[in-house]
């Protein structure tokens, strides 16, 4: 049962591949084991009207889907948008925006300082001196402590906006990057089988008659 699921795994990566496998079986059956009975075309030509709707569908359920990645309605709710908005008026959307107020409280410091007074003494006067000069010290030494550590939120800050804005451009990326490889594979499947409907309706009847062997019957209506 493993092994199963592996190649069952493996056989869903590339699902194209399979549907163009069981398409080429059907054209090789229409034409060469379930023929119509003398020679008739019309199963060959069914067969090319399935094949080119089936190109068509493709590309409209590309368009769509390519549409509503990018969050756009499709063309049948656009237009019945479009129609509504003409026959019984458009609606009016009124935006109410309200002011919202912030508070910032940033950090207050105390500063300390010993009053010197006119007539204290010379050694009073020296002592409030030392004293504030302890005191400006730790001030000083408080504020770089204080830059240093809204230096390390900056910084930090900094460095998970650009981890976001990495991620968010690699998103985007890998959404490009499936639109463009997806749509490329798809579409040329779609476009492939419609060819090859087109093919199968405009020949028909010249096919079922080579698949009957007539092929001389053939060759004198070039």
């Amino acid at each position: 049962m493993s092994w199963f699921w592996r190649k069952w795994n493996w056989a869903k990566q590339n699902p194209l591949f399979w549907f163009n496998l069981l398409l080429i079986s059907t054209t090789v059956t229409v034409i060469f084991f379930w023929r119509g009975p003398n020679t008739s075309d019309f199963r060959i030509r069914t067969v090319g009207m399935l094949f080119q709707l089936i190109g068509v569908a493709t590309v409209w359920f590309d368009l769509t889907a390519t549409a509503r990645t990018f969050s756009k309605p499709g063309a049948i709710i656009s237009t019945w948008s479009w129609l509504k908005a003409g026959l019984f008026g458009q609606s009016v959307v009124i935006a109410v925006s309200g002011a919202s107020m912030g508070s910032s409280i940033g950090r207050a410091r105390v500063t300390v300082r010993v009053p010197m007074l006119s007539t204290a003494s010379v050694i009073d006067r020296l002592i409030a001196i030392e004293q504030n000069l302890v005191e400006i010290d730790e001030d000083i030494q408080s504020a770089f402590a204080e830059i240093n550590r809204s230096e390390s939120e900056t910084r930090a800050e900094i460095r998970n906006e650009a981890n976001e804005r990495t991620k968010v451009a690699k998103a985007i990326r890998k959404e490009l990057e499936n639109l463009t490889n997806g749509n490329s594979s798809v579409l040329s499947f779609g476009l492939v089988w419609l060819g090859v409907g087109i093919i199968l309706s405009t020949w028909a009847s010249e096919i079922a008659k080579i698949a009957a062997g007539n092929w001389f019957q053939v060759l004198t209506t070039l």
